[in-house]
């Protein structure tokens, strides 16, 4: 679809060069590509166009809009756009080379419109740029964060073939700004219709809010998607170092592993009062850390959803981590690694109790919360002592100032969470 267009650009231009003039030109290139992309297509002047050494087509000021939104999602101050003869002539769909200058896209924007785009009836084929891709002081924007002069370089893509990405930027959160550099080589393929990439090699340098890593990925993309990487972490983010444990601070590699796999939905319709979707499953696994060095984390998740969803979660937690609220003492006094689980079934829209069981030897605790509840007392740097839960604590035994408490069972009350069933009584016996 993107060369095609691309091409019905670059036609229109050769083949009205002897008629119209840069102003006019433009206008129906323009009105063209706008139907075809079912876009609002605009610039800021009339574009320009050569024919040698191959045909290229200029478009200064280029905005993209969807129909019936005041706003581009896209904006560039130039965008250059080069094909060979044999891409014109119909015998290749290969692009020469794609140039943005300052171009500003709003992500969120973005996504809604490639949103209501039909589903492709042919099988996916990866794109050839002979040339590359070229970004120039990009900025790319969502609600909760940006990424600033952004440059990038793609030198060549082509099926089968290797493929390396440069990338730099500042990442911006808030008041904060993390500086990155990143570079990606690669082996991207269409097999069967669907994307693949193999083995990919992943150096991720930065400072700030964002780590540094170096890692190996693999990509599936079709009727399911897979993703893989593993790697370890030579930088692990200040504020990790605040608000998780201090060890993170200390110098050394540390491993992770992610996997997801997700099959994605083949249609959705409604609205958000009332949806009709089909199923989504998604399945992660997880695992960070070194047990000798800092917390070490693995985690498992499942989870299936349509109008309603059904998610479970699952692990295992090294250590508790020094900078989070203190755990009660039937918790604390042990050094056997955390099990825990978690459900959450609900509507997709509010948020429902999540369940959850922390287990550590033979002390537990179990209960509930609300993901709103517990996301603005985290937000909150955990101002109140403790989380918007209500749960239930057990310990065989509990030492408290001389006294030896047995068959322990404790409630936590929190006045907006779903009340508990009611508890046994405490039993209290002197410390032998």
């Amino acid at each position: 679809m993107l060369v095609a267009c691309i091409a019905l650009l670059i036609s229109g231009a050769i083949l009205a060069t002897y008629f119209l003039q840069p102003a006019r030109l433009t206008a129906l290139i323009l009105a063209r590509a706008s139907n075809a992309l079912h876009l609002e297509l605009h610039t800021t002047g009339p574009g320009s166009y050569a024919l040698r050494p191959e045909p290229r087509l200029v478009l200064p000021g280029l905005s993209a809009s969807v129909p019936g939104e005041s706003a581009p999602f896209f904006r560039s101050d130039q965008v250059e756009l080069a094909l060979p003869w044999d891409t014109l002539r119909g015998r290749s769909t290969a692009i020469s080379s794609i140039v943005l200058k300052s171009p500003d896209i709003d992500l969120p924007a973005l996504q809604r419109w490639l949103a209501t785009q039909p589903p492709s009836t042919t099988p996916f084929k990866l794109p050839t740029l002979t040339r590359g891709l070229q970004i120039h002081n990009g900025l790319l924007r969502t609600n909760a964060w940006r990424i600033e002069h952004l440059d990038a370089a793609l030198p060549m893509l082509a099926d089968g073939k290797p493929a390396t990405l440069d990338a730099s930027g500042d990442f911006v959160r808030g008041k904060n700004t993390s500086r990155f550099a990143l570079t990606l080589a690669s082996a991207p393929s269409a097999v069967h219709g669907r994307l693949r990439i193999d083995d990919s090699r992943i150096a991720f340098k930065a400072d700030g809010e964002l780590p540094s890593l170096t890692a190996t990925a693999s990509l599936r993309v079709g009727d399911t998607f897979l993703f893989d990487i593993a790697g370890a972490m030579q930088r692990i983010p200040d504020a990790w170092t605040r608000h998780v444990d201090s060890s993170f601070a200390k110098p050394g590699d540390t491993p992770f592993a992610v996997t997801v796999n997700a099959q994605t939905p083949t249609s959705t319709s409604g609205n958000a009062a009332s949806v009709t979707a089909a199923p989504y499953r998604l399945q992660v696994q997880l695992k960070f850390g070194d047990a000798k060095r800092q917390p070490a984390l693995t985690l498992g998740g499942d989870a299936s959803a349509g109008a309603t969803i059904d998610a479970s979660l699952h692990g295992q937690l090294s250590s508790w981590p020094d900078a989070w609220p203190a755990l009660p003492q039937a918790l604390a006094a042990n050094t056997a690694p955390f099990v825990f689980k978690a459900n959450y079934h609900g509507s997709i829209f509010k948020s429902e109790p999540v369940t959850f069981d922390i287990a550590r030897a033979d002390a537990s605790l179990q209960g509930s919360f609300r993901i709103d509840a517990m996301r603005a007392w985290i937000a909150n740097d955990f101002a109140a002592a403790l989380p918007p839960v209500e749960a239930t604590l057990r310990a065989p035994q509990i030492d408290v100032g001389g006294m030896q408490l047995r068959g322990v069972q404790m409630d936590i009350h929190d006045d907006v969470a779903p009340s508990q069933p009611a508890t046994k009584p405490t039993v209290i016996a002197p410390k032998s």
